[in-house]
């Protein structure tokens, strides 16, 4: 994959500056803001986007319909940012990783479907980084708050790139290849299902549950 990365201070959503274009840009292209000023989640909740934290999407264009993409951004976000942290990294279902029961990362993929075969989609991760505090009324945290000392963004970008590469390659070529690392690198995670309140392993997750 050839990523295509630019790079912003602010946009309102970096995930409506790549779907606004996204039929002329090429596959790889990625964009990569220090802050949004209308950042959204999944069912468009907002995503806090203040100075510190990693907010990037990126466009892929598969010639075939890539259902467990949101697994593959969980599993490329999660095994990057492993190396940065302490303790064990949890996922709430279905779309947010969590360490000490606050929100650490979410990731997003939007899809444009025609004739059953998709025209493009647009994925999009926040990562907490280096934010040293936030509102009471928002349950994250970042990595700076987890490890004490501050974490370059490049390098987890490209970290967390070098994963989706990796991840993107098996989907698409060996799906159940990918199943199987993502079953073994997740292992046994809590993965809590706030409809149930009850936890989940990674093989339950992936094989039980569809977005």
């Amino acid at each position: 994959m050839n990523w295509r990365i630019h790079s912003f201070a602010s946009l309102p959503s970096t995930q409506e500056w790549i779907r606004s274009r996204a039929i002329e840009l090429p596959e790889g292209t990625v964009a990569v803001a220090e802050t949004q000023t209308a950042g959204y989640g999944r069912l468009g909740r907002t995503w806090f986007s203040p100075p510190g934290g990693l907010y990037v999407s990126l466009l892929l264009k598969p010639l075939q319909l890539l259902p467990d993409l949101p697994f593959l951004l969980i599993w490329a976000t999660l095994t990057a940012l492993e190396k940065y942290t302490p303790g064990q990294l949890d996922m709430k279902h279905p779309n947010d990783i969590y360490s000490q029961q606050c929100k650490l990362a979410g990731v997003l993929a939007d899809a444009r479907v025609e004739d059953n075969l998709p025209r493009y989609y647009v994925c999009g991760i926040g990562i907490n980084l280096n934010q040293e505090r936030f509102p009471e009324d928002v349950p994250a945290i970042s990595l700076r708050q987890i490890t004490a000392r501050g974490v370059d963004a490049t390098e987890v970008l490209q970290a967390l790139l070098k994963q989706i590469q990796v991840g993107y390659t098996l989907i698409q070529a060996a799906p159940g290849t990918f199943h199987a690392r993502f079953v073994a690198d997740l292992g046994e995670r809590s993965v809590f299902d706030p409809a149930t309140e009850q936890p989940m392993n990674a093989k339950e997750w992936l094989y039980g549950y569809q977005y």
